[in-house]
């Protein structure tokens, strides 16, 4: 025969075992032999449609009233369905999933002349859905919306968990049985965690775990459980790595302005290490280059000075390990400076910017000053001094008509003094008329006009 569908003639009901065909406005063309087919399974039922006893032909229904909006709930709460018919005495049928419900502690039905009711008691994650309601010729669906805001524990692990290195980290939450579906998601610095070689997120049905594998110092933070608006936080610490020297290294000698470099190995691979200059804290920069590959550390102390002498610490976990640092006075002669560059005069146009630079060598390394018309400059706003080595700079910032000077830089130390000059002429409205040259001479540099045009 003709396998029969769904359809506005036939409405086919699964209820766990109970199997159900309803032949819809049944008439004489009805009549013959329906089989049922399940594996190797057939029963078979005849249909006798009697013309004198055949039931007239179905009312037709409309609705007075439907539901038009979904409806929303919180778990545990009973969602009510309400609509009205014209056909008072038309009963109707209700369907979830084109499964046709029945009455039940979940379910209950109320028929109040047109008004039909569907209660749906202590709703949980499951129950959301399409719901449907048929009544002859008339049909309508509404969709359930269950909608988790603060959920319910049996079971939370302690605010803070404390691990060892290496150990694995394990959070878990329980939820009640309405939340055993709720949408769980974990997070730590406000990015969601998924699973991987770092992370395990398991799902238990209503157990939720995360698993943080081979765990180190930089694990250690906030990890925050979310289920619709619930927030759990939960702190973990992983204990500092025991962390011993296998290298000692006594008390060592460097002679002034050479580099020296401090290596620890330790027996732990630890990230996070503190360099401390006598107990203060010291970071990488010109004066100091740090390095760490896995267990081996290095501290590079540049151009030593005497300043730079005592204790070095290296701080590795709950280890500190110190040696000290002996600077012993460069072997050098005494020298008076000496320039190796001498300043340059310049002729600019106002409001360019100047350098004046010169390379002066001595020992002790000579003290720097800088004059005008042989008046001390100090550095500000205007003026900037800059210091690389032997080589000394003067920078002036926006040049200016009375800017125009003799510049000096004065190199001083225990043994002598040098001083190497140069001029400046900045050129504006003053001197629009007159042109000079520059005349260089073994001791000063000057300006003389060569013409001028008054």
């Amino acid at each position: 025969g003709e396998a029969i569908t769904q359809s506005d003639k036939y409405r086919v009901h699964a209820d766990q075992k109970v199997h159900r065909l309803e032949v819809i406005n049944v008439t004489v063309e009805d009549s013959g032999e329906y089989s049922f087919v399940a594996q190797d399974t057939k029963a078979t039922a005849t249909l006798y449609v009697d013309i004198a006893t055949s039931e007239p032909e179905a009312k037709h229904v409309e609705f007075v009233r439907k539901i038009y909006e979904p409806i929303h709930v919180s778990p545990g709460e009973t969602a009510t369905f309400e609509l009205e018919i014209s056909e008072d005495d038309v009963e109707g049928q209700w369907f979830r999933n084109e499964v046709t419900l029945t009455t039940s502690d979940k379910y209950r039905f109320e028929q109040v002349g047109g008004v039909r009711r569907l209660y749906i008691s202590n709703v949980t994650l499951e129950d959301q859905g399409d719901y449907s309601f048929v009544a002859n010729d008339a049909q309508t669906s509404v969709t359930l919306y269950v909608e988790v805001k603060y959920v319910e524990f049996r079971r939370k692990p302690m605010e803070t968990v404390h691990v060892k290195p290496s150990e694995v980290a394990t959070f878990e939450f329980e939820v009640t049985d309405q939340y055993k579906d709720v949408d769980v998601s974990w997070y730590r610095n406000e990015i969601r965690i998924e699973t991987g070689d770092k992370y395990k997120v398991e799902r238990d049905r209503c157990i939720h775990r995360l698993l943080i594998a081979n765990t180190e110092e930089g694990d250690s933070g906030e990890y925050v459980f979310v289920a619709g608006e619930t927030r759990e936080v939960v702190t973990l610490y992983v204990e500092a790595a025991h962390v011993e020297m296998q290298r000692t290294i006594e008390a060592f000698e460097v002679v002034e302005y050479q580099t020296a470099t401090l290596q620890f190995e330790i027996d732990e691979d630890v990230r996070a290490v503190q360099w401390l200059h006598n107990d203060k804290e010291i970071y990488a920069g010109e004066k100091y280059q740090m390095e760490s590959e896995k267990r081996l550390h290095k501290l590079s102390i540049i151009n030593i000075t005497q300043d730079d002498a005592g204790n070095y610490t290296l701080v590795a976990g709950e280890a500190r390990y110190t040696t000290t640092l002996i600077v012993k006075p460069a072997e050098l002669e005494l020298a008076a400076p000496q320039f190796t560059q001498t300043l340059k005069s310049h002729i600019v146009e106002a409001g360019e910017p100047i350098r004046f630079q010169g390379t002066v060598t001595g020992h002790p390394p000579p003290q720097i000053s800088w004059l005008k018309n042989g008046q001390p400059i100090q550095q500000g706003d205007k003026y900037k001094f800059v210091t690389d080595g032997n080589t000394h700079t003067l920078l002036v910032i926006h040049s200016a008509i009375d800017d125009s000077a003799e510049y000096a830089c004065v190199a001083s130390n225990d043994v002598g003094m040098a001083t190497s000059s140069a001029q400046l002429l900045v050129e504006g409205k003053l001197f629009s008329n007159t042109k000079y040259e520059l005349v260089e001479n073994k001791k000063i540099n000057y300006f003389r006009e060569i013409y001028s045009s008054h």
